[in-house]
């Protein structure tokens, strides 16, 4: 009996060896494509928005998690590159109302929707007397009291124009006047 356990004994070691073997080739396998993927995400976080993974081909779960992560920073990117370019729109835009309005001797004052202040020129703050960066963010009818009821005035007839174009846009006789 002793004979076999020592016959045996080399055997078994080695298919222990070949069995810790084999396990570690396949957490390998398992680690890898999620250590990529961590990488991957971690270069994202950091704004690197071309990082992408293997996809590996197979058709298992860590391939359909790099082809969705591969896919999710492609949009990232587009979105990125479409916010970029509106807002360098925005900015030539912004730029050119700006001299536009510099060159108006007249006084001029943009309101958003809100009331505020967002673009005056110089000859409305020298007409109101104060500094141009002061008035910006700032509400319109505070700093200009007496012409508050007609911003009103403008406001509730832009909204109105507004919501007739929206009603005769959808055609729809349930919502509309």
């Amino acid at each position: 009996r002793h004979a076999w356990v020592r016959r045996a004994w080399p055997a078994s070691l080695l298919l222990l060896v070949a069995a810790i073997w084999a396990g570690l080739q396949f957490a390998n396998r398992l680690a890898r494509p999620i250590g990529a993927l961590v990488q991957a995400a971690e270069r994202v976080r950091q704004g690197d928005l071309e990082a992408r993974v293997d996809e590996s081909g197979e058709d298992d779960e860590i391939g359909t998690l790099s082809r969705a992560f591969n896919r999710m920073t492609d949009q990232l990117e587009a979105q990125r590159e479409e916010l970029l370019h509106a807002n360098s729109q925005l900015d030539r835009r912004r730029r050119f109302t700006e001299a536009v309005l510099t060159g108006v001797s007249a006084g001029v004052i943009g309101v958003d929707r809100q009331g505020r202040i967002n673009l005056p020129n110089l000859s409305a703050a020298r007409l109101l007397g104060t500094e141009l960066a002061e008035l910006n963010g700032r509400r319109f009818a505070e700093v200009v009291p007496e012409m508050a009821e007609l911003l009103e005035t403008a406001r509730s007839r832009s909204e109105a124009a507004t919501s007739t174009r929206s009603c005769r846009a959808s055609r729809s006789t349930t919502s509309c006047p």
